[in-house]
């Protein structure tokens, strides 16, 4: 967490660029995906969390992780960080709005893989009612892979 982060990369007066900075210095202990079905999903430590359980863990585990950091830096710039993200994320509020707003991040800024249609569909298909039903492929979900939110330096 906290790596490789340069506040001249980000412009604070607008949302996505918080949600941008959240998702940077969350990496690559949270990470954020975005499904090709355009399902949103937060996983840290490669397991699958929801959103309050995203702002416990930077409310409790990162705050203390940045506490501990605070107390044993004397890197001022660091120590800006540390500052900015509280004055940022430090209302839960706030928070939520940010993490919401990742998902517009996800959704235009980042290039997903390509979805494939499953060949299997047909063999696999569970009968329902519906005229259309037979035109909707299954989708295999592929997700952003991390690296690809990185900031680009």
């Amino acid at each position: 967490m906290f790596d490789n982060i340069s506040l001249n990369y980000y412009n604070f007066g607008f949302q996505l660029q918080r949600s941008q900075f959240l998702i940077d210095t969350l990496y690559p202990n949270v990470t954020f995906h975005l499904d090709c079905n355009d399902h949103f999903h937060i996983y840290r430590h490669n397991e699958y969390i929801a959103n309050d359980e995203l702002i416990f863990y930077v409310h409790y585990i990162v705050s203390g992780f940045m506490f501990i950091n605070i107390q044993n830096t004397t890197n001022f710039s660091m120590l800006h960080i540390y500052h900015q993200f509280i004055d940022m994320f430090g209302d839960v509020d706030d928070l939520m709005k940010s993490i919401d707003k990742i998902y517009i991040l996800l959704k235009y800024r980042y290039t997903r893989n390509k979805c494939e249609i499953d060949p299997e569909y047909e063999k696999h298909k569970i009968p329902t009612v519906g005229i259309y039903d037979k035109y909707l492929p299954t989708i295999k979900t592929t997700a952003y892979t991390s690296v690809m939110m990185k900031p680009k330096i």
